[in-house]
């Protein structure tokens, strides 16, 4: 099998991306240490908070499966979370990590 040049530049960029990974324990795939630290427990399964994108589950809806007092607050209206028009997005208020 010949490979063009085209393969070998992908072969060697793939090869540099899963040494980076392993070398680095996977912080290269991490946009940085968690800032919340009751989340500090779910660090290690990102899947935990974001869903595959394939999956029909958005993040807030992995959000709001743990916390239930924000889906109880956004079903009635008022301040805090009930006065959040859309809990589509917690991550436009809420940043889940720490960027350095």
């Amino acid at each position: 099998m010949r490979f063009s040049g085209n393969m070998a530049v992908a072969f060697l960029t793939l090869a540099a991306v899963v040494t980076l990974a392993v070398t680095t324990h996977r912080t290269i795939l991490s946009p940085g240490p968690l800032s919340v630290t009751a989340h500090v427990q779910s660090e290690l399964r990102c899947s935990s908070c974001h869903p595959a994108p394939w999956d029909q589950q958005t993040m807030a809806d992995r959000c709001l499966g743990c916390h239930s007092d924000v889906r109880a607050a956004l079903a009635t209206a008022g301040q805090g979370h009930g006065g959040v028009a859309s809990a589509t997005r917690c991550q436009t208020c809420h940043r889940g990590h720490r960027h350095v």
